[in-house]
């Protein structure tokens, strides 16, 4: 991870941007919005201030590693540069702390068709007004690579055409201030609306209705899982938010938002 201030973030993921398509399919990417922590990977001079940090994981040889991320630590210049050989499992749990576990929990999220120059204004100009120091945003990298070749209908997960993923993490400790921070969440959502798509990745749903949760896996697996469990037992709605309950008549129920929640512990969002 190299971390930027936030005076730099237009420039820096301008440039994220441009490098992110051509990077190597072992490269994971994306960038991050958020308040530094007071931790020891940041400078002191840094905590508590805006942040913007882009994030590599390279799986694969080390110097061909280092030459792909290179581009990544040589613009700037940034706070820190974090970027360093790892085993995957410290590279999993190293943000640990941006995302605190028992705290209010409050997501918005999409696919997004580019990162244009529009869409990064409306983001920084609206995370400049975050309620919240433990709120995050970001913009992950998954297309542009293997997960492109494969056919919407292969598999469940059929949302397969769109290069980026915008998630919006609220996060706050104290429950009296909800709705100031579900109102920011939901501006900031509702403002990259021009920006987004209609499909939205699974993991990221929270209580938000079967509408949400058939625009995650798309029309080809939502038909294939309402016919199929015709002739089965229902899915239990109990386990999870975010199954898909099929119906006699195959219509979803209206989407709904029931507010803020808080995750099971986890090592990240």
């Amino acid at each position: 991870m190299v971390v930027h201030p936030v005076p730099a973030a237009r420039d820096v993921l301008r440039f994220w941007r441009d490098y992110a398509p051509g990077a190597p399919e072992e490269l994971t990417d994306g960038a991050l919005l958020f308040t530094a922590p007071p931790e020891p990977f940041i400078p002191e001079r840094a905590h508590g201030a805006p942040v913007l940090a882009l994030f590599g994981d390279y799986a694969g040889d080390l110097s061909a590693g280092e030459s792909a991320i290179r581009p990544l630590r040589d613009f700037g210049p940034p706070v820190a540069d974090l970027i360093q050989p790892m085993p995957d499992s410290a590279a999993q749990t190293m943000a640990d702390s941006i995302w605190p576990h028992g705290v209010q929990n409050y997501w918005k999220s999409n696919f997004l068709a580019e990162v244009s120059d529009e869409a990064i204004d409306t983001i920084l100009a609206k995370f400049a007004t975050v309620p919240s120091p433990l709120t995050t945003v970001v913009i992950d990298h998954n297309g542009d690579g293997a997960m492109n070749r494969v056919s919407p209908d292969a598999t469940a997960f059929g949302q397969r055409d769109w290069s980026y993923n915008l998630l919006i993490t609220s996060l706050w400790t104290d429950p009296a201030d909800s709705d100031v921070n579900i109102r920011w969440t939901r501006a900031l959502w509702a403002a990259m609306e021009p920006f987004t798509r209609e499909g939205v990745y699974v993991n990221y749903l929270g209580a938000e209705g079967q509408d949400r949760v058939r625009s995650a896996y798309g029309p080809t697996t939502t038909g294939w899982s309402t016919s199929r469990t015709r002739t089965t037992r229902p899915m239990s709605s109990a386990s999870t938010r975010t199954s898909h309950r099929p119906g006699t008549s195959g219509r979803l129920r209206p989407q709904r938002d029931e507010g803020p929640w808080k995750p099971p512990l986890r090592s990240g969002p």
